[in-house]
């Protein structure tokens, strides 16, 4: 008896965790980020959901971008202490992708292509159609609106920036939970960039530059933030 209740015992188990790893992940890829490197084990992916882990074997806390075409960014995971390994789950179409480290959470990251091939995922190139286009001009130190950006809960906005300073500038939204719902990284003087943030909650959202002046104050603290409302 107590050996089939052992067995018993080890099949619950493995039942129970075949459950909680089943978080729809097609693959587990290990990202290893340093103060200096981005190693990514595997860059030949298949299509669907990949869990990138990225553990931070610096003495800075980083940060993960899965990038797009034109640096959009597609997902992100932050604020990942040294010694800290963190998940990000982001379900890929077939395509040429750029994983981004940060260490010390700013500039154009160490960068590593990965290919995506294959059938299957729901993000990544163009692979959401915006309701309309807001333009946001960015200068030190605050965001211009071509429009009052009056949204609709379930709306899909492409915003444009455009770097009409003389420092690098990004835009990042936080919805009303505290998360960031998408950013476009930042761009140098004169450049411009775009990506398209769906709005799926009712709330106040708000917007923000986190990137640093030469002297490492923070452009929102200097003005570079505000607040809308999707109804």
């Amino acid at each position: 008896m107590p050996k089939i209740r052992f067995w018993g015992a080890v099949a619950l188990i493995a039942a129970l965790a075949a459950g909680c790893g089943s978080n729809k992940t097609d693959a587990t890829v290990a990202v290893t980020g340093t103060d200096t490197k981005c190693d990514v084990a595997d860059t030949s992916l298949s299509a669907g959901t990949i869990r990138f882990n990225l553990k931070n074997n610096g003495k800075k806390t980083t940060e993960l971008y899965v990038l797009g075409d034109k640096d959009r960014v597609i997902d992100e995971v932050e604020n990942v202490s040294p010694g800290m390994t963190r998940a990000l789950d982001v379900d890929l179409k077939a395509g040429t992708y750029t994983l981004a480290c940060k260490p010390g959470q700013t500039g154009d990251g160490i960068r590593q292509r990965i290919t995506v091939t294959g059938p299957g995922g729901t993000t990544g190139e163009g692979s959401t159609k915006a309701d309309r286009t807001i333009g946001v001009a960015a200068q030190e130190y605050a965001f211009t609106f071509s429009e009052t950006p009056t949204i609709t809960k379930g709306e899909s906005i492409e915003f444009e920036l455009s770097n009409n300073g003389r420092e690098r500038h990004e835009f990042e939204v936080i919805g009303p939970d505290g998360k960031a719902i998408g950013e476009i990284a930042g761009i140098k003087p004169t450049q411009k960039s775009d990506s398209t943030f769906t709005f799926a909650d009712a709330g106040t959202y708000t917007y923000r530059c986190l990137l640093r002046t030469d002297d490492g104050r923070k452009h929102d603290t200097l003005g570079m933030k505000g607040t809308f409302d999707v109804a």
